[in-house]
């Protein structure tokens, strides 16, 4: 990708300006909105770009002789003079507007303003951008030219705005602009007001607001790096694959932003490789697209970025695997993860192809992959119900399919939207929705949705009215989003589970909002079994060290060494979990190294028949459709075994007291 250069051509924000169609447009509308408005007033939102940028803008918009006072710079922050709120900035462009006031001495000798016995109104100095000479005569027949007065930032001057409502114009400085519509007033001049919030104002004004980077400005940002890059011998090459994805992401956000965002990924994806600096664009694209979503994730309700897992820890009850619908999941799972390696694995040939047919080659093939994925993940379930008894693996499946399909992985606890007064939860909940819809390639957790909700039955009833607005609210976005194929173009998967499936409002269900309902049923010997076989593994992978192990393979070495299939069962039995096991692993670790290290009933050996012991005076976490406590049965590993001893007697009621003393003593 490179920019096309020509000799003495501008380049930055210059070059942006006189060659982005969308910048162009904005110059346009400024320039005529400020000689034809109705209102001769133009609020002009820049949304926090960048100064420069929009200081250049203005320039281009407006020729400086057009310019009352000849400047861009009027700024109603500084003009409060240290004293926010006072009113000093009102002052200043009421007088400047209107013309300052004429003074006269009072009684003491001392100057204060001159008032109209006859209207009350306070006399003013012919000096005004609206009272001035000549402003009645047009500019071409010898009037004021100069007919244009900016003003930047009233939107935070504690003057015209409350601080906790920055852009709705206090009312004690509405006057300013509501006399100022009045052609009469006016004289052909005109307001244009630089914000960063769009004005709330009780009247209809010009809005003219800058738009977030589109493609043509991405890849002007894009060549700005690359040229910054080659400048310092550090090897910057994109392919055209790359690009669209690098677009797609920075679409949306500002042009300080996009440029922000990209530096932050660039930065940490420079590597050394054969000798040479380069940029690593995998490590690129994972960064943009981690910070772009976390970014957007702030200011929303209930939100919490999660950490993917490898999708290979992940153990579901064998039954559910060989379901018909689990079953193509995982075929297009699998496939895609192929996918995502073959593309890696090309994109690391490309970068050691110098140009010419061979690298063309090698980019079809990335392409022809990428493309490949992405028709798989548009064919796929993208809102999943999963349902079925706790603690078999509901809520980690969307934490490990997003370490499967390599993307961000999001909770939604829609219990932080609800609010006692009706309304505000709903509110709450579409600002988290459109959170969600502005992201890309993530998948959203909602666990426990029926409790989270608040339903108690399919039909909703019981439910608190604020909550079945909030419900309501969530129905619509899931219905519309699909409709409009918004997880189809953004890569956005959301799983939803409940232990209680008869819990969720039947419309929840419909087709046309979920995709796909799974129930998910117990855990299987089997599962066990490879849950077993993958423990040390999946505890590396979530940083669990285990006492008395050198490492991951040491720990599986000795798990393998017991007999898996016994175990197996009688965990199954028992009502484990993948966790429940886990955490009988990390004991039964603790009580070897004591007992390697001192004999004694301070440990219990390593052996099949030490975990068949605890096992059988264990219960697993699975109580029915919900979860408990797990309890293991290590305390009574030590316990001596009671003998079951039976004793025929006669009536004696002597011999009987001495048998009831007797230890195992049973009654027949």
């Amino acid at each position: 990708m490179s920019e096309t250069k020509t000799p003495g051509s501008k380049t930055g924000i210059e070059y942006l300006i006189q060659n982005s169609p969308d910048i162009q447009s904005i110059i346009s509308d400024l320039k005529a909105n400020a000689s034809m408005s109705i209102t001769g007033i133009i609020n002009f939102v820049v949304n926090h770009e960048n100064p420069y940028l929009v200081e250049k803008i203005l320039e281009s918009a407006f020729k400086t002789e057009l310019l009352f006072n000849g400047t861009v710079n009027f700024d109603a922050v500084e003009l409060q003079h240290g004293r926010p709120g006072k009113g000093a900035s009102v002052r200043y462009f009421d007088e400047l507007i209107y013309g300052t006031y004429k003074m006269k001495k009072n009684s003491d000798g001392d100057p204060v303003p001159d008032i109209d016995e006859q209207t009350g109104v306070f006399k003013r100095e012919q000096n005004g951008l609206v009272t001035r000479s000549g402003i009645k005569k047009k500019p071409d027949a010898g009037g004021c030219k100069d007919r244009i007065l900016l003003i930047n930032n009233i939107d935070y001057s504690l003057d015209f705005c409350k601080p906790e409502d920055p852009g709705k114009v206090d009312t004690r400085a509405l006057f300013l602009l509501d006399k100022f519509r009045n052609p009469m007033t006016r004289l052909g001049c005109a307001l244009v007001l630089v914000t960063n919030e769009k004005l709330d104002l009780p009247f209809r004004v010009t809005n003219i607001e800058i738009n977030p980077v589109n493609e043509f400005e991405v890849k002007h940002i894009l060549n700005l790096f690359i040229r910054i890059y080659k400048g310092k011998g550090v090897k910057l090459i994109l392919n055209d694959s790359e690009v669209r994805q690098i677009v797609r992401k920075l679409s949306g956000l500002t042009y300080s932003e996009a440029c922000d965002t990209i530096a932050h990924c660039l930065l940490r994806s420079q590597v050394e490789k054969d000798g040479e600096d380069i940029i690593d664009m995998g490590t690129t694209l994972k960064l943009l697209r981690t910070k772009i979503n976390t970014d957007l994730m702030e200011g929303g309700f209930g939100l919490t970025q999660l950490v993917s897992r490898p999708w290979e820890d992940y153990i579901c009850p064998e039954q559910s695997n060989f379901t018909h619908d689990v079953k193509k999941l995982m075929r297009d799972f699998e496939e895609v993860g192929l996918l995502i390696s073959e593309r890696k694995s090309l994109a690391e040939d490309a970068k050691n192809k110098k140009k010419g047919k061979k690298l063309d080659e090698v980019n079809k093939k990335i392409e022809a992959a990428e493309k490949t994925v992405e028709d798989l993940r548009t064919r796929m379930p993208h809102v999943i119900v999963l349902y079925g008894q706790g603690g078999v693996g509901k809520s980690a499946f969307p934490v490990h399919l997003a370490g499967l399909l390599d993307m961000d992985v999001w909770d939604f606890n829609i219990n932080a939207t609800h609010s006692k007064w009706i309304g505000q939860g709903a509110e709450q909940m579409r600002k988290s929705l459109q959170k969600i819809s502005t992201t890309s390639h993530i998948i959203i957790r909602i666990d426990e949705y029926d409790r989270a909700i608040g339903a108690t039955n399919e039909r909703g009833s019981g439910m608190h009215e604020a909550h079945k607005q909030v419900e309501s609210e969530f129905m619509n976005w899931l219905q519309n989003s699909q409709e409009e194929n918004i997880f189809v173009k953004n890569n956005i998967f959301l799983v939803l589970t409940t232990n209680h499936v008869d819990n969720i409002t039947g419309p929840m269900l419909r087709s046309g909002r979920t995709d796909l309902a799974i129930d998910i049923g117990s855990f299987d010997s089997n599962s066990m079994r490879e849950t077993f076989r993958t423990c040390a593994r999946r505890m590396h992978n979530r940083g669990v060290s285990v006492v008395g192990f050198e490492d991951k393979d040491d720990l599986q070495k000795s798990i393998d060494s017991l007999d898996l299939e016994k175990l197996s069962e009688l965990a199954m039995t028992k009502k484990f979990t993948v966790r429940d096991v886990e955490m009988l692993i990390i004991e039964m670790a603790a009580y070897k190294y004591y007992f390697d290290k001192y004999g004694d009933e301070r440990g219990i050996p390593w052996t099949t028949e030490s975990f068949v012991k605890v096992l059988e005076n264990s219960e697993g976490s699975v109580k029915g459709s919900s979860t408990g406590e797990l309890k293991l049965g290590d305390r009574d590993f030590y316990k001596e075994d009671t003998e079951d001893i039976q004793v025929e007697f006669d009536d004696s009621v002597t011999d009987v007291d001495k048998l009831k003393e007797t230890k195992g003593f049973e009654e027949v």
